[in-house]
């Protein structure tokens, strides 16, 4: 078997749905410590510091990192998108001053350096969420303000 990338095991870390995103967080920045350890599950999640059940997924998920990887890349194409990692030379800055910083990015157009501002709220939002949410948003991109979103479910979509 041939061994993931280390942007392979990145994506499937960071797809990998029974992965909670503070142990996917926390595992991306330990990537080469764990993953080509040979030590059991106990012992790698004792020295990352994430619970022995989120590390054996962890583990679970380098066999199948370069598929997940490959669909998650053609997800995103399809919706015009790509994936950058924390890896990437066009990883934004300013996200690599957090601690700790998100491992990938879904990414559609380019990140511009510059003022950012994510909006957020309910999953089920009303008329007025969405329509409060728009003007925001409207109005801040036409100031120069860059506006992201992580295309989660509600008002950020």
């Amino acid at each position: 078997m041939t061994r993931p990338t280390r942007r392979e095991l990145l994506i499937a870390l960071n797809a990998a749905p029974a992965l909670s995103r503070p142990a996917a967080y926390r595992l991306a920045e330990e990537l080469d410590r764990w993953s080509a350890a040979d030590s059991p599950p106990e012992a790698l999640a004792a020295g990352t510091g994430v619970p022995r059940a989120q590390m054996r997924k962890a583990l679970a998920a380098i066999a199948t990192a370069a598929a997940v990887a490959d669909h998650e890349a053609a997800a995103a194409e399809r919706l015009g998108g790509r994936i950058v990692t924390m890896d990437d030379a066009d990883y934004p800055p300013g996200l690599r001053q957090l601690s700790p910083p998100p491992p990938v990015l879904y990414v559609r157009g380019e990140v511009p350096a510059g003022p950012a501002v994510a909006i957020v709220g309910s999953r089920r939002a009303d008329s007025y969420g969405r329509e409060a949410a728009d003007l925001f948003a409207r109005a801040l991109a036409a100031a120069g303000v860059i506006v992201v979103s992580g295309f989660a479910q509600g008002i950020d979509a």
